[in-house]
């Protein structure tokens, strides 16, 4: 049997992915130069790679997908593997999973600031729903561990 070679590291840090980060870094300077009366309050607007149309609406989430895309990261997650005898490393894969989780929540988060007043409600409606469900949050998740604390402090 043919031993598999060390592993390579084949992640980097993706295009889409640095270029939110720069747009924060750019917001975060502009509030704190507001903070101190330097100029009004900017609105966050994430970056736009280069390829992707925008018109700039915050409610069009269609075209705000490409904007927050984690494409990059879903290729390099399958090239890292794709082959036992030529794989990354674990390094690659949690560096690749945090770029995509740091991008699905810049992009849920961008969505609920702008979301409209009918589709916050339901969004919360369906939120408390499930908080409030037999084996939600609330029920199984909260009252179940202090259950179960309940129950080691008794059995010692």
């Amino acid at each position: 049997m043919a031993q598999a070679a060390d592993p390579q590291s084949k992640s980097r840090i993706g295009s889409v992915f640095q270029l939110q980060l720069a747009a924060l870094v750019k917001y975060a300077l502009a509030a704190e130069e507001a903070a101190r009366g330097n100029g009004p309050r900017q609105w966050y607007t994430p970056g736009v790679p280069s390829g992707v149309t925008w018109s700039g609406n915050p409610l069009d989430l269609t075209a705000l997908h490409p904007i927050f895309s984690r494409d990059e990261q879903g290729e390099q997650w399958a090239a890292t593997v794709a082959d036992a005898n030529a794989s990354g490393n674990v390094g690659d894969l949690m560096s690749i999973q945090a770029q995509g989780d740091w991008m699905q929540m810049l992009e849920r988060a961008y969505h609920s600031r702008h979301m409209t007043s009918v589709r916050a409600k339901a969004h919360a409606a369906a939120r408390d729903r499930g908080h409030a469900a037999p084996r939600g949050v609330l029920q199984l998740g909260v009252l179940g561990h202090i259950q179960h604390l309940d129950k080691q402090a008794k059995n010692g």
